[in-house]
C-alpha cells in the first residue's frame, strides 16, 4: 500500500495515528481509515526526494562527499610531560 513509502518508521506513524482516530466501537481498521490518515502529498515528495538522494549515495560511493579532515603532523607526547630542551655549552647553572 503506498503512503509509507517503504519505511518501517513512516508505515507505524501511519498506523497509530489511523488507530488514534478510529472510533473506540468499531471493529476493525479499513482501507478508508488508512488512506483518510495518509500524510500529505507535498510531505510525502519530500520524504521521497530524500530516499532517492540516500540511494545514490549507496549506489554511486564516489560522488563528492566531503573531504575527511587530515590527521594532524607532528610527534605526541605522553601526557604532562615535559618538553626536553638542549642547554648550551656552560648555560646550566
Amino acid at each position: 500500500m503506498e503512503g509509507s513509502l517503504g519505511c518501517v518508521g513512516q508505515l507505524a506513524l501511519w498506523l497509530r495515528k489511523t488507530l488514534g482516530s478510529l472510533d473506540p466501537g468499531a471493529a476493525y481498521l479499513s482501507c478508508e481509515d488508512l488512506m483518510a490518515q495518509r500524510q500529505a502529498s507535498m510531505h510525502a515528495q519530500a520524504i521521497e526526494g530524500e530516499i532517492v538522494r540516500g540511494e545514490q549515495l549507496l549506489a554511486y560511493p564516489s560522488l563528492p562527499t566531503e573531504e575527511p579532515a587530515s590527521a594532524p603532523t607532528g610527534r605526541k607526547r605522553k601526557p604532562f610531560q615535559r618538553a626536553s630542551q638542549r642547554f648550551k655549552i656552560g648555560g646550566r647553572k
